[in-house]
Protein backbone atom coordinates (compact mmCIF):
# COMPACT_ATOMS: atom_id res chain seq x y z
CA UNK A 1 0.00 0.00 0.00
CA UNK A 2 2.85 2.34 0.80
CA UNK A 3 4.32 1.77 -2.65
CA UNK A 4 0.98 2.58 -4.30
CA UNK A 5 0.76 5.81 -2.29
CA UNK A 6 4.29 6.78 -3.37
CA UNK A 7 3.53 5.93 -6.99
CA UNK A 8 0.34 8.00 -6.97
CA UNK A 9 2.23 10.87 -5.32
CA UNK A 10 4.66 10.75 -8.23
CA UNK A 11 2.43 10.24 -11.25
CA UNK A 12 -1.10 10.62 -9.92
CA UNK A 13 -1.56 14.20 -11.05
CA UNK A 14 -0.62 13.30 -14.63
CA UNK A 15 -3.05 10.40 -14.65
CA UNK A 16 -5.80 12.36 -12.95
CA UNK A 17 -5.83 15.14 -15.54
CA UNK A 18 -5.86 12.67 -18.45
CA UNK A 19 -9.51 11.99 -19.29
CA UNK A 20 -8.65 8.42 -20.30
CA UNK A 21 -7.64 7.57 -16.73
CA UNK A 22 -10.13 9.59 -14.68
CA UNK A 23 -12.48 6.66 -14.03
CA UNK A 24 -9.61 4.40 -12.99
CA UNK A 25 -8.26 7.04 -10.64
CA UNK A 26 -11.71 7.45 -9.09
CA UNK A 27 -11.84 3.68 -8.59
CA UNK A 28 -8.37 3.60 -7.00
CA UNK A 29 -9.21 6.40 -4.62
CA UNK A 30 -12.54 4.89 -3.63
CA UNK A 31 -10.66 1.73 -2.66
CA UNK A 32 -8.01 3.71 -0.84
CA UNK A 33 -10.74 5.49 1.14
CA UNK A 34 -11.77 2.10 2.53
CA UNK A 35 -8.35 1.85 4.17
CA UNK A 36 -8.96 5.02 6.15
CA UNK A 37 -12.25 3.70 7.52
CA UNK A 38 -11.45 2.07 10.87
CA UNK A 39 -15.03 0.85 11.34
CA UNK A 40 -15.17 -1.28 8.20
CA UNK A 41 -15.43 -5.06 8.32
CA UNK A 42 -12.23 -5.42 6.31
CA UNK A 43 -8.67 -5.59 7.58
CA UNK A 44 -7.36 -3.02 10.03
CA UNK A 45 -4.32 -1.09 8.87
CA UNK A 46 -1.72 0.65 10.98
CA UNK A 47 -2.13 4.32 11.76
CA UNK A 48 0.91 5.10 9.63
CA UNK A 49 -0.65 3.56 6.52
CA UNK A 50 -4.02 5.17 7.18
CA UNK A 51 -2.40 8.62 7.54
CA UNK A 52 -0.36 8.14 4.34
CA UNK A 53 -3.55 7.32 2.46
CA UNK A 54 -5.47 10.19 4.07
CA UNK A 55 -2.71 12.63 3.07
CA UNK A 56 -2.83 11.35 -0.52
CA UNK A 57 -6.61 11.73 -0.64
CA UNK A 58 -6.33 15.30 0.69
CA UNK A 59 -3.70 16.12 -1.93
CA UNK A 60 -5.97 14.85 -4.66
CA UNK A 61 -8.89 16.86 -3.32
CA UNK A 62 -6.88 20.07 -3.68
CA UNK A 63 -5.31 18.78 -6.95
CA UNK A 64 -1.70 19.24 -5.83
CA UNK A 65 -0.31 15.71 -5.80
Amino acid sequence: IEAVVKLLNSVGHSLDIDLNYTKQMDMYFSRLKLITNKNSNGPTYSSRIRFLVEDLIQLRNVRTF
